[in-house]
């Protein structure tokens, strides 16, 4: 894979990666997950059966010439498709933001974050992006949320599941332990559900009963390396990085676990979704927070944690920073920062 996508022919494909992937150095599979998939992904999902019909044909190498009203300018089908595709993600991106306010002003009246799984049903939304405006709320809300409505032919509810990984590992087979649904059916985190309706009305409280007996914090988490503080280098961090193109399905990124960081919590910098530290030269940052750590930052503190996650090298505006991103956080203790000198100064 990583070879044939160095000598990329299809026509379609060349012009999707012009049009979104222009400012990578090389196309590699995980450049293909986050730029090039999305974009055909939403055709799949909002296009019109005449957008997607033009989609296939440029795949299969069809040509054809095309004059845009637009643009005043002829344009060939791979350069339609894929102008096609780039405008139904941005479609797509725009009508899941519309719902997702709607819904969260509707999770909150109802107060359905206050439960271990959102769970809630919404009428007359584009049903085909439930998977995706349910990701869309994990993301926000840091908990597993179940997005359905009425389904008139099989009177039941249906709908999308997205997982939490950090609530719970596998989403889809605790669902199915609960011996409520119709069926849950997909991957461990993404999946599609049907249930009547008397059972979903006590559905909230059996989650909330029996996620008080998971902890997924006890599920052991397998890694490929564990390392002291001592290990995590920026030597360490640029060789696995010169593997970053062949890191794909069947080839997955390293899992690392850095174990008793001293952490003076005071410096961990809040930034909307995102902390961050610095910690031997080493930005320590996590999108989706952990709540514990979030409460700890800016107290006068030391924090000794365990850390699983994966190493990036980010190159902003000229400026290259290497990288662990945090997965999961362990607080194992804290203790009063009672040192007359900063210790984060002098080793950060």
């Amino acid at each position: 894979v990583y070879e044939g996508l160095k000598n990329i022919k299809n026509e379609f494909l060349l012009n999707l990666i012009a049009k979104n992937a222009k400012d990578v150095k090389e196309i590699t599979p995980k450049v293909l997950s986050f730029k090039i998939i999305p974009q055909i992904n939403a055709m799949i999902r909002v296009g019109d059966a005449e957008q997607k019909l033009d989609v296939f044909r440029a795949m299969v190498g069809e040509q054809e010439e095309f004059f845009n009203t637009r643009t005043k300018k002829t344009e060939t089908l791979p350069q339609k498709a894929a102008r096609l595709c780039t405008n139904a993600y941005a479609k797509q991106r725009r009508v899941r933001d519309k719902w997702t306010e709607i819904i969260k002003l509707q999770i909150e009246e109802e107060e359905l974050d206050k439960n271990a799984f959102i769970v809630l049903n919404v009428d007359n939304f584009d049903k085909e992006l439930s998977g995706y405006i349910a990701s869309n709320l994990t993301g926000i809300y840091k908990k597993p949320v179940l997005l359905m409505s009425w389904n008139k032919e099989s009177e039941s509810y249906t709908g999308s599941l997205r997982g939490y990984e950090t609530v719970i590992r596998d989403s889809k087979s605790f669902l199915n332990s609960l011996e409520t649904f119709e069926f849950v059916s997909g991957h461990a985190n993404a999946a599609g559900f049907s249930i009547k309706k008397d059972e979903l009305e006590k559905l909230p409280d059996l989650i909330n009963e029996k996620m008080e007996y998971t902890n997924a914090d006890s599920e052991p988490t397998e890694v490929d390396f564990v390392l002291s503080e001592k290990g995590l280098t920026l030597n360490l961090i640029n060789d696995i990085i010169k593997y970053e193109g062949l890191w794909g399905f069947g080839a997955s990124e390293p899992l690392f676990a850095v174990k008793d960081i001293e952490v003076d919590v005071s410096k961990i910098i809040i930034n909307k979704l995102t902390g961050r530290f610095m910690l031997n030269g080493i930005e320590f940052i996590q999108f989706q927070l952990n709540d514990e750590l979030v409460e700890l930052a800016g107290q006068n503190k030391i924090a000794t944690c365990d850390f699983v996650g994966k190493v990036n090298v980010n190159n902003w505006l000229g400026k290259v920073t290497s990288q662990f991103i945090i997965e999961a956080v362990d607080i194992k203790e804290t203790k009063d920062n009672d040192l007359t000198f900063d210790l984060f100064d002098l080793f950060g």
